[in-house]
């Protein structure tokens, strides 16, 4: 046929019958009577959806006998959507991508790529260069959370970032049911031990406060000691 061909009808093509396209029949529709393929020998192979604001969907078998979307390329906000079983569980997004659920991996590497933001970052953004910044769910300034990481001396470093204040700082264990602080640091920087959430050891401006016995093997005092009270031996 010379010409466009114009057809009013349907154009029904038998098991293994090819629907070839192009001058070196480069592209091939086909069906074998159990699967369809869709078939390019050469160059790339492009789905573009010209309409302004308009989707493409890939769709499946939703496991419950109808049909559902696997993948949505959004026209109208330049987002892709991944589907499991119609529920969505990736999307992009302008700052990235957002994740519903669990992100599981067998091995997940993070490469720096130079810049002065952090390696790792839940809800933070700052200029220092933190390994991993765990930050507070309601700021976005990046200025509070907890930083973990390791200078360029070798050394590893925690630090609690307050919002321009000094804040506490808890290590906690919980059992289920009962949590315990085992160590806090306070606003004005000293540091308590606890017992079973009793503070045991404190530091303070002029040395030390101990709630409870001392026990010891041999107890080595240079200089001057001051006791009040009884000492039993």
């Amino acid at each position: 046929v010379s010409g466009n061909a114009t057809f009013h009808g349907n154009l029904d093509l038998h098991d293994n019958d090819m629907l070839r396209i192009g001058t070196g029949d480069d592209f091939t529709i086909r069906h074998n009577g159990t699967d369809t393929h869709l078939e390019n020998d050469t160059g790339s192979l492009f789905i573009t959806q010209y309409q302004d604001d308009k989707d493409i969907y890939l769709r499946c078998d939703d496991g419950s006998g109808g049909i559902t979307s696997y993948i949505h390329c959004d026209g109208s906000e330049g987002e892709v959507r991944l589907f499991h079983y119609g529920n969505e569980k990736l999307n992009t997004n302008s700052s990235g991508v957002t994740v519903t659920g669990d992100l599981q991996s067998k091995r997940l590497v993070i490469t720096d790529d130079g810049s002065t933001s952090p390696l790792v970052s839940i809800r933070a953004d700052d200029s220092a260069p933190w390994a991993l910044t765990i930050g507070n769910d309601s700021y976005s300034t990046g200025d509070r959370g907890i930083s973990f990481y390791q200078s360029n001396d070798g050394n590893g470093y925690m630090r609690m970032r307050g919002n321009s204040v000094w804040e506490n700082f808890y290590i906690q264990t919980n059992d289920g049911t009962t949590t315990n602080t085992a160590l806090h640091v306070d606003i004005n920087r000293a540091v308590h031990l606890k017992y079973q959430n009793n503070t045991k050891f404190s530091t303070k401006s002029d040395g030390i406060d101990i709630t409870g016995e001392v026990q010891c093997d041999s107890l080595d005092v240079d200089g001057n000691a001051d006791i009040t009270g009884r000492v039993v031996t």
